[in-house]
């Protein structure tokens, strides 16, 4: 972590509202981000976005004491999230609006037929996804939609890394092999 942000974190906890609204600034939309790529819902990211920062105000004194800031606050959205989803959906269902699919047909020129069957790939995948058990969905939209490192996955699941990498093989494995049935030409 940066001395800066060490220095904004420090300087929250001793209760300066603008260096809560400057860090509230900084990390606001990584937060958003983050949660929209579970929820695909804004109304209720922003509320669940919303008691994240409300809960960092009120435990503003542990700041400094925190590793790593961005761990911190994925791992209080996460929470919130699997809160939110136990409480008001009875499915956990993301869409892969976000993730980009790259796949080679033999023909790579733009027509009405490839864009029908982009379309139909992403709606594929969407749905394959979205079949995963819970734990491996998760980790595969961690690291593909939010960008994050295996070790980043790791430490804000609590797991091994090792783990997040064996769920990421099996996720890709599932994903390769359903769409392989339907689009035998595609490229792994």
């Amino acid at each position: 972590m940066s001395l800066d942000i060490k220095e904004l974190l420090k300087a929250v906890a001793e209760d300066n509202r603008n260096a809560y609204n400057k860090f509230y600034d900084l990390f606001y939309m990584d937060v958003f981000r983050f949660c929209f790529s579970y929820l695909q819902n804004s109304e209720a990211c922003k509320e669940i976005v919303s008691e994240v920062f409300f809960s960092v105000w009120k435990y503003r004194h542990r700041l400094p004491e925190v590793a790593n800031i961005s761990v911190y606050l994925y791992v209080m959205t996460r929470n919130r999230v699997l809160n939110y989803l136990r409480t008001q959906s009875p499915f956990n269902l993301v869409s892969l609006d976000e993730v980009s699919v790259f796949y080679e047909t033999s023909d790579s020129s733009s027509s009405p037929s490839n864009d029908i069957e982009s379309k139909e790939l992403n709606e594929l995948l969407t749905s394959i996804v979205n079949g995963l058990p819970d734990k491996m969905r998760m980790i595969f939209m961690m690291v593909r939609v939010n960008g994050l490192k295996y070790k980043e996955v790791a430490e804000i699941m609590g797991i091994k890394e090792s783990t997040v990498r064996v769920q990421m093989k099996a996720a890709a494995n599932k994903i390769y092999s359903q769409i392989k049935l339907l689009y035998p030409d595609i490229l792994r």
